[in-house]
């Protein structure tokens, strides 16, 4: 059992600007748009915003500025 299956909120999929992560998948292209322009300063200094409202393993995720750094990596900026 995955824990998204158990998750009732999904809060996760209501976080993201441009619905990235959705049942049909993740929607790269649109994720690296928003990152890239001026709107995604919140997903390149904080990290993901959907990963970032998931409920569960809260206390295992990466301090912000380490975030950021895989951010940065993942966008080419």
């Amino acid at each position: 059992i995955h824990l998204c299956d158990t998750c009732v909120e999904k809060p996760c999929l209501k976080s993201c600007p441009v619905d990235a992560y959705s049942v049909d998948g993740f929607a790269h292209q649109a994720c690296l748009a928003l990152v890239r322009g001026p709107r995604g300063e919140p997903c390149r200094s904080g990290g993901c915003l959907d990963r970032n409202a998931c409920p569960y393993g809260a206390e295992y995720r990466y301090p912000a500025d380490i975030q950021a750094f895989h951010m940065a990596a993942f966008a080419g900026v």
